[in-house]
């Protein structure tokens, strides 16, 4: 009996594994080591005869179904339907304060808003023309931290000072699509002066106190079932994103909320995704999910990285080159990866492109 990390153990038997409440996050190794933990069983699995193993989970990830795709799992039970929620719609952030309203009324005394986004406004974008600001390393759009006016990027930390005058046009009507989970609590802290709002680092007083929590989807991934209400809200931003794992996300919060809270919201303006997430059962959801990654070289049919080099990269037999970013003197690319291929070939495929290597850095 172990974590995650007991699927590294260093034994060399047949095997018979059982991973319990298997989801997308719970069983990846992000921070200390980069890893996916269905990924590594399997392996092993297969290497070993007579080996078995067997994923108990309320709500699979995709992986699992591409597995059952290939033959290499059997799927044996699946009779989850799609809940009812509620799905407010809504035309500005303050309408948030509706459906809180709403819940402290049904006397629920612990209510959790899931924001989609961190920080205080998540992106501006120019009314004349349109331009929205972008990473410059990995073409991510950039958050707006109004309390050290600098646009920050959440994915590879880049900043870069705010502008008064829109870089494209040159004009000053700019619009501030969505805040954050800083901006919720400060919007909060000002319409309930009696309700105690926390933050992310609060967990443990709010779970004794009471009150209201606001965080993102990984705050109380694992507790849901501390709380009375779950309303999510910011994941209009986060959709139009360059990431498709963003829908998959919102899809399995929202029926991982429903399944373990008592009362569960929505608020979006996303009139394909409400429309996905009423009537879209989870096993339809995931087959279409994985139709959608293989015809856009998505994983887990393609595997991805980012590389940054000081000169051009082109595409071969091998990997797919995809959205170039040649500012500052630098070339940042999506690569994916149309063959499995080892660390060691990973680098020669993308070496081998280059005439003289200046920097080649590799983020999986």
């Amino acid at each position: 009996v172990g974590t995650r990390y007991l699927a590294l153990a260093p034994y060399d038997f047949k095997l018979y594994i059982v991973v319990n409440e298997e989801f997308p996050s719970m069983y990846e190794a992000n921070r200390e080591m980069h890893f996916r933990v269905a990924d590594v069983i399997m392996n092993r699995v297969e290497k070993f005869e007579n080996s078995s193993v067997v994923f108990f989970s309320t709500l699979p990830s995709f992986y699992l179904y591409y597995y059952v795709e290939k033959g290499l799992l059997k799927l044996l039970n699946l009779d989850y339907k799609a809940p009812h929620i509620s799905f407010p719609v809504y035309k500005n952030e303050k309408d948030i304060l509706g459906p809180i309203r709403n819940e402290i009324k049904k006397g629920y005394k612990k209510i959790y808003v899931m924001s989609g986004i961190k920080g205080d406004i998540h992106f501006i974008i120019c009314k004349d023309c349109g331009y929205i600001p972008r990473c410059k390393k990995c073409s991510a759009v950039l958050e707006l931290d109004t309390n050290k006016n600098m646009l920050i990027c959440k994915r590879c930390k880049y900043e870069q000072e705010a502008f008064d005058r829109c870089p494209r046009c040159g004009g000053e009507r700019f619009a501030y699509q969505s805040i954050g989970t800083e901006g919720i609590r400060t919007l909060l802290k000002g319409a309930f002066k009696d309700i105690s709002i926390f933050s992310e680092k609060s967990i443990k007083e709010f779970e004794k106190k009471g009150g209201i929590l606001v965080g993102t989807e990984g705050s109380l991934l694992g507790d849901l079932n501390k709380v009375d209400s779950i309303i999510i809200v910011g994941w209009d931003a986060r959709l139009q994103a360059d990431d498709l794992d963003n829908r998959f996300y919102l899809y399995l919060f929202v029926h991982l909320s429903y399944i373990l809270a008592r009362s569960v919201s929505v608020l979006m303006k996303n009139r394909d995704m409400l429309d996905i997430l009423r009537n879209t059962s989870y096993f339809k959801f995931i087959k279409e999910e994985l139709d959608l990654r293989r015809e856009l070289l998505f994983p887990p049919y393609y595997r991805m990285a980012t590389v940054e080099t000081r000169e051009e990269l082109n595409s071969n037999e091998h990997i797919f080159v995809s959205d170039a970013d040649t500012k500052n003197g630098k070339y940042v690319y999506t690569v994916r990866f149309l063959k499995k291929l080892s660390p060691t070939s990973v680098f020669k495929e993308i070496t081998g492109n280059l005439k003289h290597i200046r920097k080649v850095e590799l983020k999986f």
